[in-house]
């Protein structure tokens, strides 16, 4: 069962995977931020620059309950190029809020 896309996450998406706006696999939902508009998304990549990534809720498409999936509007790529959070506190979130509204490719 999918849902429209939410105005904040819940814990209950821990461990959901996150897949793109072209059905690419980006990672793997490992935290949510206590604001609850941010996860972080784990890439299981060893080799990745950042393993783990912020997705905000904004970008968001759909969640599939049955399917354990996030769809996001954003590409892989701009998934990795959002900027760093740490601890996915109210200063990093304003910043991946920023980020996220000024992908032209999600308007």
């Amino acid at each position: 069962m999918a849902t429209n896309s939410p105005t904040e996450f819940s814990s209950v998406v821990v461990g959901f995977d996150v897949v793109d706006r072209y059905g690419e696999r980006v990672g793997t939902v490992s935290k949510v931020n206590l604001a609850r508009t941010c996860v972080a998304v784990k890439s299981g990549s060893r080799l990745a620059r950042k393993p783990e990534r912020p997705v905000y809720v904004g970008s968001v498409l759909s969640i599939d309950v049955d399917a354990f999936t996030i769809n996001v509007a954003a590409t892989k790529d701009q998934i990795a190029e959002a900027p760093e959070f740490r601890d996915l506190n109210d200063a990093s979130e304003a910043a991946i809020r920023r980020y996220y509204e000024n992908l032209t490719e999600l308007q």
